[in-house]
């Protein structure tokens, strides 16, 4: 018998959400899209000022197909953020 393709999403429900504050840096490597994302971590100095500490929170590799896809994905969630929304009162 012949299998189905069937293209199921299996969410464990354990990978965790992580905050992205800021692009460390990216590059092309090897052909592919490499991102390193980056949140924010206030702290203070030893006289006591604040500091903001600057924390990989993910490293992406992407090939060129998927990262396309990536960008058209935010491309379209970014053009529905900047619709308005309904008449105010």
């Amino acid at each position: 018998m012949a299998r189905k393709n069937t293209s199921v999403i299996h969410d464990p429900h354990n990978v965790p959400v992580q905050v992205v504050d800021q692009i460390a840096a990216f590059g092309l490597v090897g052909g592919n899209v490499h991102l390193s994302l980056a949140t924010n971590r206030t702290s203070t100095d030893e006289g006591g000022s604040p500091i903001d500490d600057i924390i990989i929170a993910a490293r992406l590799r992407l090939a060129p197909h998927i990262a396309k896809q990536l960008r058209d994905a935010i491309d379209q969630q970014l053009a529905l953020a900047s619709k308005p929304r309904g008449t105010p009162n």
